[in-house]
């Protein structure tokens, strides 16, 4: 699209529609870049302390920041570092940080070996799509069996069909939670403790290794944690595992884990925006570099000095003109350029010109000599070159005087000298 002048490769319209287009970009790029989080939609299966759906436990660590407990997500590749009870809610069995792929297995097995407290809550559910295209959440053994094997112990697993408010009882305490179904351990190795059990079956075991699972998420959830038991359970089960003032969220196996990817990191959301605004911006200056704006820009006025006389040196060689013809054209616009700078009024031929700068020349006390210059000009010859030589010098120096400052006259005195007696009769 060009515009309506010469060389414009926008019009102004379409100048001022790059600009608003380049200005919301970027204000778009920085408004997702600090609230992008809270501008997304929560997905209804994201299981981790991020998410705000209802299987997330956004609630759960929001809940204990008012407590007055400093919550920490996890997305580092050290595992046995943190001294605080670090949970791992619901995990997936490989997780990805640094660079490096984790299982969950070793994960465990390093703070097992630190005898750093760990909390493990077993996954249950996932998504499924359904014939009216509503998902589905079902039971997930698989997910389940997964994280036991990676905690190295030995169990069943059995849901418990219907709704309705379940009892715990156990050395943690006696709950009344509220799920939609239960899910439970129907066995357990020997030497691991049940904390908390169902009368189907347990539901807070703490293994041979120290780490303690729950069997089913659900008393975790967002949609079910502002129940008064469902918070207190969780404030027992974290109080056994000798919380302080600390506690740290795994979000490693969330695929939450620090990436030093730089190209995995730009081109996640909101990062990818940032790429979107440079791409954007190149092809902006690709596209404005491939035509000049505005006219062609005009050579500047030689001014005076040795490039004007070269120039004109050059034009009088390339032209072969004769030099009682150039003596000719240099008194013509000698006398345009007076009458010009003069500041005189127009008037339509050239002799009237003359004659207008001859009654100035003679209001200032100079010689008239316009008219008979131009007269003179006129009359040169190819042969009457001492004559041309002549007429020049003379019409350079009319020039020279009659554009020169006007001098006083001897008998005129200035305001101070006339001041000056009366001073010092004063004096």
């Amino acid at each position: 699209m060009r515009g309506s002048r010469t060389g414009n490769l926008l019009s102004p319209r379409a100048r001022r529609v790059v600009i608003f287009v380049a200005f919301a970009s970027a204000v778009g790029f920085l408004v997702t870049l600090l609230y992008g989080k809270q501008l997304m939609a929560p997905a209804a299966g994201q299981r981790d302390s991020y998410g705000a759906g209802p299987l997330g436990h956004r609630a759960f660590a929001e809940t204990f920041e008012r407590l007055g407990y400093f919550v920490a997500q996890n997305r580092g590749a050290r595992f046995d570092g943190t001294q605080s009870p670090m949970l791992f809610l619901e995990p997936q069995e490989k997780g990805r940080a640094g660079g490096f792929e984790h299982r969950l297995e070793e994960a465990l097995a390093s703070r097992s070996e630190a005898g750093l407290p760990t909390l493990v809550v077993l996954p249950k559910w996932q998504l499924a799509p359904s014939p009216d295209g509503v998902p589905l959440l079902i039971h997930d053994p698989v997910a389940s069996f997964s994280v036991l094997g990676a905690l190295t112990m030995p169990g069943d697993l059995h849901v418990v069909s219907g709704t309705g408010e379940r009892r715990l009882e156990g050395t943690l305490g006696s709950f009344r939670i509220d799920v939609p179904s239960l899910q439970v351990f129907t066995r357990i190795g020997a030497y691991d403790e049940v904390l908390l059990d169902d009368a189907e079956g347990a539901v807070v075991v703490r293994t041979d290794t120290g780490a303690i699972v729950v069997s089913d998420p659900d008393a975790f959830h967002n949609y079910d944690f502002h129940r008064a038991d469902h918070a207190a359970l969780a404030f027992a089960i974290l109080q056994v595992l000798g919380i302080e003032d600390t506690l740290v969220i795994d979000e490693t196996f969330h695929g939450h884990g620090v990436t030093y990817s730089l190209g995995e990191a730009l081109g996640e959301f909101p990062a990818v925006l940032l790429v979107i605004q440079a791409l954007l911006l190149m092809f902006l200056v690709v596209m404005l570099g491939s035509s000049r704006f505005g006219p062609p820009t005009m050579d500047p006025p030689m001014g005076h000095g040795p490039q004007e006389a070269i120039a004109v040196a050059a034009s009088v060689l390339s032209q072969g003109r004769g030099v009682s013809l150039l003596a000719h054209e240099y008194v013509r616009e000698l006398v345009l350029d007076l009458h010009s700078r003069l500041g005189l009024p127009e008037h339509p031929s050239i002799d009237e010109q003359a004659t207008r700068i001859d009654q100035v020349a003679q209001q200032r006390g100079a010689l008239p000599r316009a008219v008979l210059l131009l007269a003179r000009s006129r009359a040169l010859t190819p042969k009457s070159v001492a004559n041309t030589w002549a007429l020049v010098q003379d019409a350079h120096a009319f020039r020279t005087e009659l554009l020169a400052p006007a001098r006083r006259r001897p008998t005129e005195t200035s305001p101070r000298d006339r001041a000056a007696p009366s001073d010092r009769e004063a004096a």
